[in-house]
Formats: C-alpha cells, structure tokens, sequence
C-alpha cells in the first residue's frame, strides 16, 4: 500500500500537475517540500469537512429573513400559517444550499489553480447574520433588492480589499 502511494505521488508530481503545483519531486525550482499530491488531497477534503457547515447554515440564516418570498397575509404579519409562504421559504432555503456549495466550490477551486494557494473560499457567516438579524429582520419594509444589493456591495468590497492586499 505504502509503495502504491509513492508510485502514485511520484507519478504526479512529474507531471505537468506537479509542476504547476510545485509539488515535491516536480523538479520545479521552488518545489515545495512535503507538498505531495495525495497530501494535498487529504488536506483539501478535510478543509472542505471543516467548513461545509457554512452552506447550511448560510442557507438557514437568510432563509429565515424570507429571502425573496412575500408575505401577504393581512392577519398573521410573519405568514406562520400561510402554506404558500412557508413552500416559497422552503424554495430559498433549497436554492441558497445549492448557490451556496456551487459558489464556494468554483471559488476554492480558483484561488487553488490561479493562485496556487490551499485556501478553502466560503461566504462569512458574520456579515450574513449581521444583516440577515439586525437590518432585515428589524426592518420589515426593506425591499428584497435592497437587502441583495447590500449583500452584493460588501462581497464587493471585501474582494477588493483582498485583491489590494490592504487586509494584512
């Protein structure tokens, strides 16, 4: 088993993959070492186990807000009752879990082949609960657009500090 996993690694690692990747025995210049491909496997599903909590609850927080379902109902103003309501919130809920995964996963996966860095990209959690509890959920009359606007805005901003480099 243990010269399967060298055979494999060194197979790698003397492709262009391990070039790419610096990966030990690549014969790159700045190869790194103890950087092997089954390493980096194991490294990378872990930190995808240590954050794929985030695309549940990510989902749960803002589908809590509503998301984009209306409530139209004159005698219970948060739609507890109201089946329409609560199978649209379920819809958000589906549809955020989806977007959630789809878009942590194509954003990991570039920062590792752009960038060549092992960084497990996800939406924050603070942000998403700060607006979803404080500004939404206290504020019933915010319009939908709104709310997505802000949410894009900080994204916005946060890439561009991070682009900038002005985080460190």
């Amino acid at each position: 088993m243990v010269e399967l996993v060298h055979r494999i690694n060194a197979t790698v690692a003397d492709s262009f993959v391990g070039r790419w990747f610096h990966l030990e025995g690549s014969g790159h210049p700045r190869e790194r070492i103890g950087s092997r491909f089954l390493t980096e496997i194991r490294a990378g599903l872990t930190t995808w186990a240590a954050m794929a909590y985030i695309i549940s609850v990510n989902a749960s927080i803002i589908a809590d807000t509503g998301g984009t379902c209306v409530c139209t109902s004159t005698t219970d103003p948060v739609c507890n009752t109201d089946a329409a309501y609560a199978a649209c919130v379920q819809d958000v809920h589906r549809d955020l879990i989806t977007s959630t995964a789809a878009v942590s996963a194509l954003a990991s996966f570039l920062m590792g082949l752009l960038a060549n860095l092992p960084v497990g990209m996800a939406p924050g959690l603070g942000l998403n609960a700060y607006v979803s509890a404080h500004v939404i959920s206290q504020m019933n009359s915010v319009p939908n657009s709104i709310w997505q606007f802000t949410y894009s805005v900080v994204g916005y901003v946060d890439i561009l500090i991070d682009i900038d480099g002005s985080h460190k």
